[in-house]
């Protein structure tokens, strides 16, 4: 016969409990958890307890370690320990068996402290802005200790939800010279961008084209630096005169450094070759959300007002990145690279594409992302009917799962001339005090890319039209009047006695005079 002394081992792992320490390989040692302390009373002493305090989060969530399998106990199966009974199967990058976690630095650690769930108190409400205002919407929650807020936004009218994303780059400028091989865009890094982070470059040539061209921006540029893709090396060192002379970019990067102003890495995109200025640049993220555009995919920029052939475009400082194309934001000049071939370098233009470095904003697109305030500093038509929510946790409750705001809707309506009237409903989008439909809604008679109704000279003479239509212009600012306008309604000047009759025709030919150059 054989006697056998059994002895207990709680946790399976093949080591005693009496040698164990770690009688449930939850990552905490018995010593620290108390033996035979029973916290939550339930007649399991915490030491064999995986949820010492009762409040329905595990002992190795609230201490801070990993357990991927959901089963109470640290790290992955099958459960490894070592000759102490610690739990040695733990992933890379994770830890147990260190200091545990007092979320709310009360003194007492959370996997013996009762947590619970944080509360809604209010949602944000709908809005209403401008585009090119900025939107705030304000969420409260309720904790017995901290809180956290993640904002996040609805793009299919609320079906589904993500985590509101800044964008970490922005398009800040190009170029479309004569000689084929002067041919770039540069986006400029708000952040450090590791490599092959997944964010590139898609260039439109035509209306309707079918085969857009994308590029990756495969290599890390510092926040501050710029990445130019570009027909040829020729971009930085030839294009600009540098006096380190000229380059030939095949495969990979180099790096370049403009008079100390402008430095940052330069890749080879042979497709900008078809670049010819008429073209639209998107910016796409690693999730394949547009972040930035230059132009509109779908137009020939041929005419347009954004269009640079032979030129370049160039973004204004203080300015955010916008999905939907904003013209306002750029500078754009047109046929100003005459010289044909490699005589025909930026110093040939005028103006010159700008060397200096260029500033984006003291501002992100957002402000408030983890807290209960959101504001979006700049509202684009884009974001009309995207719906806004925030998630609320509590800080020291590690299983909260958080508790979703009611969503907010977001309106947003063009109102050209900024005075409170959405164009919609104004009858006079650029206030110099002539009706939109005399000047004929959307008729652009200059062909400059801006119709008549926004245009302050919509005949291109050098003279405006509220001058040529025959009202007074005191500080002759193209607007109606002197100073800001105060309007009505329906968005007609109201703060002077002029204007909204018949315009001019000083010749009597039955055509406006502000429609005859």
């Amino acid at each position: 016969a054989t006697l056998s002394v059994f002895k207990p081992d709680f946790d399976s792992d093949g080591i005693p409990d009496d040698v164990d320490k770690d009688d449930d390989n939850d990552g905490i040692v018995d010593t620290v958890e108390g033996e035979s302390t029973d916290t939550d009373n339930d007649g399991s002493p915490n030491s064999k307890d995986l949820d010492s305090d009762g409040d329905g989060c595990k002992d190795v969530i609230e201490a801070g370690w990993s357990d991927e399998d959901g089963d109470g106990m640290v790290g992955i199966l099958p459960v490894l320990v070592d000759s102490d009974g610690k739990v040695i199967s733990i992933p890379d990058g994770t830890s147990a068996y260190s200091s545990l976690n007092d979320l709310d630095g009360n003194g007492v650690k959370d996997y013996l402290e009762v947590g619970a769930d944080a509360t809604l108190v209010s949602s944000p409400t709908d809005l209403t802005k401008a585009a090119g205002k900025s939107a705030t919407f304000i969420s409260k929650g309720s904790s017995t200790s901290g809180l956290s807020y993640t904002w996040q936004v609805s793009t299919d009218a609320g079906t589904t939800f993500n985590d509101i994303k800044q964008p970490k780059m922005i398009i800040s400028g190009g170029v479309s010279a004569n000689y084929n091989r002067y041919k770039y865009i540069e986006i400029y890094a708000l952040e450090d961008i590791p490599a092959n982070s997944g964010y590139k470059v898609v260039f439109h040539k035509s209306p309707g084209d079918g085969d857009p061209k994308e590029k990756e921006l495969s290599y890390a540029f510092d926040k501050g630096e710029y990445y130019i893709l570009a027909r040829s090396g020729h971009y930085t060192d030839d294009f600009f005169v540098s006096t380190t002379g000229g380059f030939t970019l095949t495969n990979g990067y180099k790096d370049f450094n403009i008079g100390g102003v402008k430095k940052g890495k330069v890749q080879r995109w042979d497709d900008l070759q078809y670049q010819d200025g008429n073209s639209a640049f998107k910016l796409v993220d690693p999730d394949g959300d547009v972040i930035d555009s230059y132009g509109k995919v779908g137009t020939d920029g041929s005419g347009t007002s954004w269009s640079f052939n032979l030129g370049w475009f160039h973004r204004n400082d203080s300015n955010y990145s916008s999905v939907g194309f904003d013209k306002s934001q750029w500078v754009v000049h047109k046929n100003i690279y005459t010289t044909s071939g490699f005589n025909g370098k930026n110093n040939t233009a005028s103006p010159s594409y700008p060397v200096a470095d260029f500033d984006p904003t003291t501002n992100n697109l957002y402000s408030g992302l983890t807290n209960d305030t959101l504001t979006i500093n700049y509202v684009q038509l884009s974001m009309d009917r995207y719906q806004y929510r925030a998630v609320i946790k509590s800080t020291a409750y590690l299983c909260d799962n958080g508790a979703n705001t009611n969503s907010a809707e977001l309106i947003v309506f063009l109102d050209s001339d900024d005075d409170g009237v959405g164009d919609v409903n104004d009858l006079d989008d650029d206030n110099d005090g002539i009706l939109d439909t005399d000047e004929g809604d959307a008729d652009d008679y200059d062909n400059d890319g801006v119709p008549n109704r926004l245009d302050l000279d919509s005949d291109g003479d050098g003279c405006n039209d509220v001058i040529e239509a025959g009202f007074i212009d005191g500080d002759s600012d193209g607007i109606i009047g002197t100073g800001t306008p105060s309007v009505d309604a329906n968005g007609k000047v109201s703060s002077v006695s002029d204007g909204y009759t018949t315009p001019a025709d000083g010749d009597a030919n039955s055509v406006v005079d502000f429609l005859q150059p």
